[in-house]
């Protein structure tokens, strides 16, 4: 665990979210903005799930990896800009960091995740 948050990806996702774009909700339309929001919510349960597989089978979490280029493509294709998909996905990662570090603590001093349907 103390090897996952040592990498450069995890270390430098702070803790703070990004202050929030006043054009933020005025980009793209509403049925794109709610497509953008269930899509960070997918990847977000997605993570979730698989880090408490991992920890249950005690592999190292696997670290997210959000190449600009996909960001991208996502942004074309909700038709939202670039910087509005960027943002919606920083602020989805530090939530996961802050669930990794519950998670794995939780786990050394615990049995709370025994019955989690996730684990099985």
């Amino acid at each position: 665990m103390q090897d996952l948050l040592e990498h450069p990806f995890i270390k430098d996702c702070t803790d703070d979210p990004p202050p929030p774009d006043p054009q933020e909700e005025e980009d793209g339309s509403e049925t794109a903005r709610s497509e953008l929001d269930e899509v960070v919510r997918v990847v977000k349960d997605y993570y979730t799930t698989l880090w408490k597989r991992q920890a249950k089978s005690n592999t190292s979490p696997t670290v997210p990896n959000f190449h600009p280029s996909k960001l991208r493509g996502l942004a074309i294709q909700l038709g939202l800009p670039v910087e509005t998909i960027k943002l919606k996905f920083s602020r989805m990662l530090v939530g996961l960091k802050k669930d990794l570090h519950s998670l794995y603590s939780h786990l050394k001093h615990s049995d709370e995740y025994e019955n989690d349907e996730d684990f099985k």
